[in-house]
C-alpha cells in the first residue's frame, strides 16, 4: 500500500465570538505508525483562543498516562476478555498548555453514556497551524500491556518533539 495518506476537511463557517470562522483539517497517516499527524488551521480568527483534544472515558478505574510538559495523553480501555484491550492517545510538541482527566457530574454521566475525557489543552494563535498526533492501538496486536503503550506514547512525544535532523557538507 501507500506510504502515505492524507486528506483535507474543511469545515462549514461557525461563529466564535463576533468572527465567522472556518476550520480546515489536514490529516495525514504514515505507513507503520500508530497515530495521524492533525493540523488545524482557524481562518477568521481574531484572538487567541484555547483549543481542546481529547479521549473519551469509558471507566473510571481506567490507566492513562498524560504529561503536559512531554506532550502526550494516553489511555487504557478497560480488557474485554474476548476482545482485549484498546488504547488511545495523542501527542504535540509544542503549545500544550495542560493535560488532565475532566470527569463529567453524575446527570452528564447518565446523558452521554461515559465517565468524562482525557484532555490536552492548547494556546492558539490566529494564523498558526495547530498539530497534534492522535491514534490507537491493540493489546492483540503490538502492545500486550498498558505499559507497552504508554512507553510507545512516551516514544513518540518525544520524537516529534525532537526530530531527526540531517546535514550535508
Amino acid at each position: 500500500g501507500p506510504l502515505r495518506f492524507s486528506m483535507r476537511l474543511r469545515y462549514k463557517p461557525f461563529v466564535w465570538g463576533e468572527d465567522s470562522v472556518v476550520e480546515t483539517r489536514v490529516i495525514t497517516l504514515d505507513k507503520g505508525s500508530q497515530l495521524n499527524r492533525i493540523d488545524i488551521v482557524y481562518e477568521n480568527l481574531s484572538q487567541s483562543a484555547t483549543m481542546v483534544s481529547g479521549i473519551v472515558l469509558h471507566d473510571t478505574d481506567s490507566v492513562m498516562e498524560y504529561s503536559a510538559t512531554a506532550g502526550y495523553a494516553a489511555y487504557a480501555e478497560p480488557i474485554d476478555s474476548l476482545n482485549g484491550r484498546i488504547y488511545v492517545g495523542m501527542a504535540c510538541h509544542k503549545g500544550v498548555v495542560e493535560a488532565a482527566p475532566r470527569y463529567f457530574g453524575e446527570e452528564e454521566r447518565a446523558e452521554r453514556g461515559a465517565e468524562g475525557h482525557l484532555l490536552m489543552q492548547y494556546a492558539y494563535k490566529p494564523g498558526e497551524v495547530l498539530t497534534y498526533y492522535a491514534g490507537a492501538g491493540w493489546s492483540k496486536w503490538g502492545f500486550e500491556t498498558p505499559e507497552d503503550w504508554f512507553v510507545y506514547m512516551r516514544y513518540y512525544a518525544d520524537m516529534i518533539a525532537n526530530p531527526m535532523q540531517v546535514s550535508f557538507k
